[in-house]
């Protein structure tokens, strides 16, 4: 009895015994379900590549915006003002009051355009070199272009009329041409590119009313004023510029009028807005 015992075990024993490769499931199907993983991997793989240089051309692409869009390196303004181009100004021959059309034009102070800026900011924008600010030697003294040529347009208008009017011609010939050659390089420099309508009947006229992108001066203004060099023009049209008697006056709230005052040896209180004699035409 026992000895059966003994056989049936040894028998039981070896059908027990798998083989070292054994696997309780088909092997074919493992090796589907690592196929079908590896192709679900390298699927997702590629869609990320392709997302990726899609981002990537989008990204370094050429844009499709207008220089107008673009703030300025300096005062950060873009164009963004509309503004009609007005054949009815004040200034032009829409006004028939000579004498209101002087004052008008006269009334356009310059001296606020001539501002100072930090020398370390300036030389991280590319700026020359410049005057040193008389009140703050860690800035330099700048004139805003803007300014410059609404200079330069008084002195020609200025030119202009008192030929017209048979008066006295207060600026300087060599100025008058200088500031026309300065206006003409700053208009091919700008390239304006706006299509100006022209009209079919009556006056030939050109872009009369019609709406254009400019930037906002009133913004400019106060980013000279924020800038401001105390400076001051007594007669504009004297081409007498010069001198540090100009840079005293500074706003009210200035960090640099005490500076100022102390050197011109002005009271505490002293505050001065600079005026400019009005030439006669």
């Amino acid at each position: 009895m026992d000895r059966q015992k003994e056989q049936a075990d040894a028998l039981l024993s070896r059908e027990l015994q798998f083989d070292d490769d054994f696997t309780p499931f088909p092997k074919t199907k493992t090796k589907a379900r690592h196929t079908y993983k590896f192709i679900l991997v390298e699927s997702i793989a590629i869609l990320s590549i392709i997302l990726n240089i899609i981002a990537a051309v989008d990204y370094f692409a050429p844009k499709n915006v207008s220089f107008r869009d673009v703030p300025t390196d300096y005062s950060g303004l873009p164009h963004d003002q509309p503004v009609v181009y007005d054949w009815e100004s004040p200034f032009g021959p829409g006004n028939q009051n000579s004498t209101l059309q002087d004052e008008v034009w006269e009334a356009m102070t310059i001296g606020q355009g001539i501002i100072s800026l930090p020398k370390d900011w300036a030389k991280a924008k590319g700026l020359h070199p410049s005057a040193t600010f008389p009140w703050d030697h860690s800035r330099a003294v700048y004139l805003v272009a803007g300014y410059h040529k609404l200079h330069c347009i008084k002195k020609i208008r200025r030119w202009i009329v008192a030929t017209e009017r048979g008066s006295q011609r207060t600026d300087h010939y060599e100025h008058v041409l200088h500031c026309l050659d300065g206006i003409r390089q700053a208009i091919l420099c700008e390239g304006d590119d706006t299509p100006l309508y022209l009209s079919e009947v009556g006056d030939k006229i050109s872009g009369r009313d019609e709406p254009r992108q400019c930037r906002d001066w009133s913004k400019l203004d106060r980013w000279a004023k924020e800038n401001t060099a105390c400076y001051g023009y007594d007669n504009e049209a004297a081409d007498d510029s010069g001198g540090i008697k100009h840079y005293k006056y500074c706003p009210r709230d200035s960090p640099y009028a005490p500076v100022m005052r102390e050197y011109f040896g002005l009271p505490d209180d002293y505050y001065e807005e600079p005026v400019e004699e009005v030439p006669s035409y």
